[in-house]
């Protein structure tokens, strides 16, 4: 999933962040404390440059295939090392869920000033992070290229280690996605490859990857998985390792899609265990037909997912924020919600959170995490209009309960602008 920082542009990512896939959480203590000596500076302490390989440091952080439907206690934050966040390189905050309090900061080792990406491992004290040389664009960095890091913190010693990945470096402006494999042996990567020659007007394709983290060193297997439209942005799609350890699954609009047509989301399985990453299978989602434009949330048919739609780690549902039908009215007030989906047939489920957001800067909300069975989830903009600045945990019982965040910010020749930290679990 990606956090929109600026206005998108043509075949770019949305200058912004990735926050994170479905995780398998595991719930441990926690223990505040600061980050290692002897790297660069930052405002919690400093980052340790060196220590297990990140295979190992992936492997050792809890067992293989733990599972639990409780939320993380903490999370990860890219923050802005120097203010303001638009114009500075970024640090990582590790914070705890229940009251935001920062437990440690790390920085990114030299030659890299940024943490452009950050992604959830399904492992409560791992993330992955992708590091970046900061050379920027119209306040956009996501051009550089990515150099990707496991980022682990220890909640006993409460410092914060650096492993880099031995996975290639990758086009920032393409990467869409990242997915740590539940036995924390393989990562899986998806990219948007361009479209094939020079029109611009055929669709591009979403390329899968999955490349070998421990043992001997093995080719990484390699297939473009789907077609999806142009102009695409990485923000639309999700990366889930199934708790199968095997099945990988890719949720976004995938197909060529119409000329002025939204392209429908859709999921594709694949066997990510095979060298040939062959199609399971394609499941598109669907949303009921009929029923009338609407001004009132509550009957307004669904029509689209606003964002990256989520698999659950169980392989039993798919959810996805977005717009209903929408009466047009002159304050660009829209329709809301988010939406779940059965995994196997792509029907819709059930519903929730159906608000208005209003007016000339719509907000929706914004899936950020869910638990293996999507019981519990953790997504920005719920029942707030215009306020993707907020996040919220919503429990099996539907009372939400907000969660302590430094919140959104604005860039100053843009005030329509939208910056998100992006946060991770």
């Amino acid at each position: 999933m990606r956090l929109a920082r600026h206005k998108p542009r043509a075949w770019r990512t949305r200058p912004g962040r990735v926050a994170g896939a479905v995780a398998l959480a595991a719930v441990l203590g926690l223990a505040a404390g600061g980050c290692d000596a002897g790297a660069a500076g930052s405002a919690a302490g400093s980052a340790a440059a060196a220590g297990a390989s990140s295979a190992a440091a992936i492997a050792g952080s809890s067992p293989a295939g733990a599972v639990s439907q409780a939320v993380p206690s903490y999370y990860a934050e890219a923050t802005a090392a120097r203010g303001p966040g638009y114009d500075g390189p970024d640090e990582i905050t590790i914070r705890v869920t229940r009251t935001g309090a920062a437990l440690a900061t790390v920085r990114p080792r030299a030659p890299y000033q940024s943490f452009g990406y950050l992604y959830a491992t399904g492992r409560p004290d791992v993330w992955i992070a992708g590091a970046q040389r900061w050379h920027r664009v119209r306040q956009d960095n996501s051009a550089q290229p990515v150099t990707l890091f496991t980022v682990t913190f220890s909640p006993v010693t409460g410092k914060v280690t650096l492993s880099r990945l031995p996975v290639p470096v990758l086009p920032g402006s393409a990467l869409a996605a990242v997915a740590l494999s539940p036995d924390g042996g393989r990562l899986a990567v998806a990219t948007l490859a361009p479209p094939s020659g020079r029109s611009r007007r055929h669709p591009g394709g979403i390329r899968l990857s999955v490349y070998p983290l421990a043992g001997p060193a093995a080719a990484a297997a390699t297939r473009e998985l789907a077609t999806i439209p142009y102009p695409a942005a990485a923000g639309e799609y999700s990366l889930t390792w199934l708790a199968d350890d095997q099945t990988l699954a890719v949720g976004g609009p995938l197909g060529p899609g119409g000329p002025g047509a939204r392209t429908p989301a859709a999921v594709v399985y694949a066997d990510g265990a095979s060298p040939g990453l062959p199609v399971i299978k394609t499941v598109r989602l669907s949303f009921p037909r009929g029923g009338r434009e609407s001004i009132g949330s509550a009957t307004a048919p669904p029509q689209t997912c606003a964002g990256a739609p989520l698999v659950t780690s169980d392989g039993q549902s798919v959810i996805c924020a977005g717009a209903a039908a929408t009466v047009l009215n002159f304050g660009g007030a829209v329709n809301v919600g988010v939406w779940e989906f059965s995994a196997a047939t792509g029907r819709l489920t059930a519903t929730w959170d159906r608000h208005v957001t209003c007016c000339a800067i719509s907000v929706y909300p914004a899936v950020l995490w869910a638990s293996p069975d999507g019981a519990t989830v953790i997504a920005d903009g719920l029942t707030q209009a215009n306020s993707g600045a907020i996040l919220y945990i919503r429990p099996p019982d539907g009372h939400l309960r907000r969660i302590p965040w430094p919140g959104a910010s604005h860039h100053p020749d843009d005030p329509l602008s939208t910056i998100k930290p992006p946060v991770a679990w």
